[in-house]
């Protein structure tokens, strides 16, 4: 059975195309003009912890320390007031019993 006309056209654009692909493949590595041998490029290798470093307080203090001087200050209430200036002194504060988070 002969081919199409449509067939054919397929297969000479193949047929010409084949060289052309061979032309844009990856290029060849550097070749060592003595021993005609390809020298690859020395791996280097970075850890990326290498800068790392851990985390320090730097003044630890005795909890019971940190706990009196909360107490100091007005325990939480006083961090509360801070955190909300609409509020006026101690306003509303107070925590609600039996409440779900």
């Amino acid at each position: 059975m002969p081919f199409s006309s449509k067939c054919r056209f397929h297969a000479l654009a193949v047929l010409f195309a084949m060289p052309l692909a061979g032309a844009a493949g990856p290029s060849a590595p550097a070749v060592d003009a003595k021993n005609s041998v390809a020298s690859p490029k020395p791996l280097e290798y970075q850890s990326s912890l290498s800068g790392y470093q851990p985390h320090a307080d730097p003044n630890p203090i005795p909890w019971v320390k940190a706990n009196e001087t909360v107490r100091q200050k007005g325990g939480w209430r006083a961090y509360a007031k801070e955190g909300d200036p609409q509020k006026p002194d101690g306003a509303n504060v107070t925590p609600k019993s039996g409440g779900h988070h």
